[in-house]
């Protein structure tokens, strides 16, 4: 009986570590994943419009963006905590709330700002030709 017994209790052991490092991998593999959509999607929107003055359009089709590409049935929240687009500069804040197996929800947050630099000959008037 005693060994029945420890038997079940080191059964239950076994499978809860290994729901805990399930849980543990399927949080890593959502964190990696929403970092490299994140970072595709402020790059790629902010060469897609730069230098253009509607910052409220560039806002919305961020957001959209993320939205539509984060779209897991998961919560998600997203923040622009930065934007010139005369200068070049997109900065966003994302949170999305995941259920992990063992029911609990967690949070993922994953902040990417994207730069993007003018060439040096865009900004000089050269008035002529180069020699």
């Amino acid at each position: 009986m005693k060994s029945i017994i420890l038997g079940i209790i080191g059964t239950l052991i076994t499978l809860y570590t290994f729901l805990i490092g399930v849980d543990i991998l399927v949080f890593q593999i959502n964190k990696n994943e929403m970092e490299k959509q994140v970072s595709r999607i402020v790059k790629h929107v902010l060469e897609e419009e730069y230098l253009k003055d509607d910052e409220a359009t560039v806002r919305q089709m961020l957001i959209e963006e993320i939205r539509s590409s984060l779209s897991s049935g998961n919560t998600v929240q997203i923040e622009v905590k930065g934007m010139d687009l005369q200068k070049g500069l997109l900065s966003v804040r994302v949170v999305q709330y995941v259920r992990m197996l063992n029911g609990k929800e967690r949070e993922i947050v994953v902040e990417k700002t994207a730069i993007i630099e003018r060439s040096m000959w865009s900004e000089i008037d050269l008035g002529g030709e180069l020699n």
